[in-house]
């Protein structure tokens, strides 16, 4: 009879455990179960087999009273910390990224290439946090360049010269797929994040030697892409993602569902989805300072 009631109390403490793992993981930021088409976490799904297999055999373990039992604790302090080797945090946030993420588009599984915190006014109100992501080749082409730290950090002095945001722009135009990940930090709506996206387009435009056709076909684009965003609010914790393809095409999805796709037959799209991306390594006022430093640190 003893041996029953001590097996039925290590049970019921194992399968409490197990419960309370499975909480802790659905709060690590970006390891939350996906529906079909959302980003993942390359590895969470072994993880949580591990605490399934767990949680399956707790009936099949037996008590023996001649001998202690195997603590549980440090088995599952490990579980957690392997959980956490898999996300960066940003530090002015406490925002959690994921290091690996799998594509739902045409590439495979995307890298973390830096995150940073993107702040506005001169107060320097904290809005949303980012990671920049792209495929494993992108990640290789970059990191062979020569000296490819000092050479991000400069400005070119003329058209010839490969740096700064030019040695970006080479490989963002490249058949290589990117995303940036967003995650406001307060609550915000669709229509605040919408004008911010759409402002930094049209500095671009700027600065950019385009032709009447061409601005009118950013224009047009522009404006399809605005209506992407749905009337309603963000919550702060929300992720939204940019994604460009490796064709250029340009996607807009909200906790992994699609919002909208432009296609990138069109020149005003290529021009966005490009410039988008290079808004956030420009040689002057980047969108985030902070995640273009963090890329370059992490090479």
């Amino acid at each position: 009879m003893f041996r029953q009631l001590a097996h039925r109390g290590v049970q019921a403490q194992r399968q409490a455990n197990v419960r309370n793992i499975s909480k802790s993981i659905a709060k690590s930021q970006g390891l939350t179960a996906h529906r079909t088409g959302r980003l993942a976490v390359a590895g969470a799904t072994s993880m949580l087999l591990v605490l399934a297999y767990y949680s399956h055999n707790a009936d099949a373990d037996t008590i023996r009273l001649d001998t202690p039992n195997t603590p549980t604790k440090p088995i599952l302090a490990g579980v957690l910390q392997d959980l956490e080797s898999h996300l960066s945090k940003d530090s002015d946030t406490g925002v959690k990224f994921p290091n690996e993420v799998a594509s739902v588009h045409d590439s495979g599984a995307l890298k973390l290439l830096g995150l940073g915190v993107r702040t506005v006014s001169f107060l320097s109100i904290r809005v949303y946090s980012l990671g920049i992501y792209a495929e494993e080749s992108a990640h290789s082409a970059l990191s062979a360049v020569e000296n490819v730290k000092e050479k991000l950090t400069r400005t070119a002095s003329q058209d010839s010269d490969m740096v700064g945001e030019k040695l970006m722009e080479r490989l963002i135009t490249s058949p290589y797929t990117f995303a940036v990940r967003i995650v406001p930090v307060r609550n915000t709506d669709f229509g605040h994040l919408r004008d911010g996206f759409v402002r930094a387009v049209q500095a671009r435009m700027k600065t950019s030697q385009l032709g009447a056709e061409e601005s009118q076909q950013v224009n047009e684009s522009l404006q399809t892409f605005k209506s992407f965003f749905p009337p309603s609010k963000v919550p702060k914790g929300d992720e939204l993602t940019l994604t460009k393809t490796r064709s250029g095409d340009l996607v807009l999805s909200y906790k992994g569902d699609t919002l909208g796709r432009l296609d990138s037959k069109s020149e005003g799209v290529k021009f966005i989805s490009t410039q988008l991306l290079l808004a956030y390594f420009a040689d002057k006022n980047p969108i985030s300072p902070k995640a273009k430093a963090s890329v370059i640190n992490r090479l």
